[in-house]
């Protein structure tokens, strides 16, 4: 009578008896030579020094108070895109948190356009979109006017810049306070950096100080943004208005004369 596996492991004998029952005594047992004999997994797990990330293949764009306007145009074209994509169903978390933006800019020009009709003057119609871009360009100018040149000329960072990502997407390098990309940044840049700040230069974890000053001047300078935007944004954009108005005029005399002759 055989016995089964279950029956010799309650005994207390379950190396007598393979799983057919009969004696294994002519198993051989084959071992494998270890490449590494003295390599202790554990220890180096817990050591992590040979665990890398892999080198980025994003990079910081280099921008200025000029390039405000061209941000918001390329902005602009990435919410088309995103749009599209969410139409499709292929569009990712970064695209349709996009969609907020494009929403707001269709929304003001929906009002603008409403307004449009309201008027009944040439100059008043025309001054609702005027009024309208110049909204959105305080937007992109008065974070860069009141916050960055002052951020640049005093810590030596812009709080402001931006990135482009291994797929190509264009972003604000601190959006996000809990994920930055100091990867992207060089020794040499965190050493001018860091010489700006005021950081010791015989500080063991140098670097890691110093992204954490640059976290917390971003992370001011974002506040800051907020707080101000409310009431900043349109008192520059009624001081645009009120500088294009002369300039819309005449435009309109420009194209009124030349149709009457």
């Amino acid at each position: 009578m055989k016995t089964s596996i279950f029956n010799n492991f309650i005994t207390g004998n379950p190396q007598n008896f393979n799983s057919n029952g009969n004696s294994p005594a002519d198993i051989e047992l084959v071992t494998t030579r270890k490449a590494k004999p003295n390599f202790d997994i554990n220890a180096e797990l817990i050591n992590r020094t040979f665990i890398r990330p892999l080198p980025p293949k994003g990079h910081i764009v280099k921008s200025n108070i000029l390039s405000a306007p061209l941000n918001f145009v390329q902005d602009i074209k990435t919410d088309m895109i995103s749009l599209k994509s969410a139409a499709k169903g292929d569009a990712n978390d970064y695209q349709l948190g996009r969609l907020n933006d494009l929403g707001m800019k269709l929304g003001g020009l929906a009002i603008a356009s409403y307004l449009f009709t309201m008027k009944k003057a040439p100059i008043p119609k025309a001054m609702e979109f005027v009024g309208l871009a110049s909204f959105f360009t305080s937007m992109a100018l008065w974070p860069k006017i009141a916050l960055d040149i002052p951020a640049r000329l005093i810590h030596g960072f812009s709080p402001f810049m931006r990135y482009q990502d291994s797929q190509g997407r264009e972003k604000r390098f601190f959006t996000d306070n809990q994920f930055i990309p100091y990867d992207m940044l060089s020794d040499k840049d965190i050493t001018r950096i860091g010489n700006r700040l005021n950081i010791p230069k015989n500080l063991v974890n140098r670097r890691e100080a110093v992204e954490e000053k640059m976290r917390q001047i971003a992370l001011q300078n974002n506040t800051m943004w907020m707080l101000t935007a409310g009431f900043a944004t349109p008192i520059m954009s009624s001081l645009i208005c009120n500088v294009a108005e002369p300039y819309v005029d005449d435009i309109h005399n420009y194209f009124m004369n030349k149709r009457i002759r």
